[in-house]
């Protein structure tokens, strides 16, 4: 099932499962998740614990069994650190009939910077 919601009893055990140093396919095998579920759980969770809680990279690494390009990666998605373009598209219905008759990779990347402007956004105003 895609985007099952997490249960209260799941996310410890998937902590504890981190802890004991188990892999994401491991992990989600035991949840009957895929592993790219695990993994963003496991990011969306590590940006938490370092932009809210204010605790160190190297602590989330060490816990969450990540590496350092996929916490700094998610880290800079979830500040707004984007590939700057010259003029973001404004909505989404433009950027999809935009993305069928894209050019170049400037305008690919103008399209995923919209997007993810979108996402930030609808994140920080809506919550996880």
């Amino acid at each position: 099932m895609i985007g099952k919601a997490w249960t209260s009893e799941e996310f410890p055990q998937l902590l504890s499962e981190l802890k004991e140093k188990k892999t994401f396919k491991e992990i989600a095998e035991a949840h009957g998740r895929t592993e790219n579920a695990i993994k963003f759980k496991v990011l969306f969770y590590a940006c938490n614990k370092v932009l809210v809680e204010g605790q160190s990279q190297e602590l989330v690494l060490e816990e969450t069994g990540l590496t350092a390009e996929e916490l700094q990666g998610a880290l800079d998605r979830r500040s707004g650190k984007f590939v700057a373009v010259a003029k973001p598209v404004p909505l989404v219905k433009p950027m999809v009939k935009k993305a069928t008759k894209l050019a170049n990779l400037t305008d690919i990347l103008a399209v995923v910077n919209s997007v993810q402007t979108l996402l930030t956004h609808y994140i920080a105003t809506h919550g996880e």
